[in-house]
Formats: C-alpha cells, structure tokens, sequence
C-alpha cells in the first residue's frame, strides 16, 4: 500500500473524535473494515479513511497509527491494522 495522503485529515481542525465524538487523546489513523469469514463470503479487509480517534475508538477497532506513538496501546507497536 503506498503512502497515506494525510493532508485532508491534517489540515481540518478537529477536536473530536471522527468515529465517537469523544474529545480526549485524538490521534491521526487508517480506519480498516474487516470482514470475517463464513460460509457464503470469504474474508476481506479493507483499509479505508484517515481519521482522528480517540483512545476508546483506538483501543476496539482496527486501524493504522499515521502519526505518533500511541500511550495506551504501547505493546501494539506502529499499527493496529489486520494482516492483509
């Protein structure tokens, strides 16, 4: 996957949380859509939109950090996306 092409997320001034509306610790990340497998569809992820995320939205759902280094996921290293 090539370079994220942050400029739109980082030049809107945001102070809530794209995904819940929270305004604590917001980061800038690539939401990903994963589907599971069943028996009629295969499994699938999606990268998708760069948002801002607070803690809680980063701490349930899969994404990729694009800037900085998250505190309260230090044991996740860089990202938090599915393998592809």
């Amino acid at each position: 996957m090539s370079e994220p092409d942050t400029s739109a997320a980082a030049g809107a001034a945001t102070a809530i949380c794209d995904s819940c509306g929270g305004e604590d610790d917001l980061f800038l990340v690539r939401r990903y859509y994963v589907t599971p497998e069943a028996w009629d569809q295969e499994a699938k992820v999606k990268p998708a939109d760069v948002e801002y995320w607070c803690f809680v939205c980063r701490t349930h759902y899969p994404h990729e950090l694009l800037e900085g280094n998250d505190p309260g996921d230090a044991a996740a290293g860089p990202s938090d996306a599915p393998p592809a």
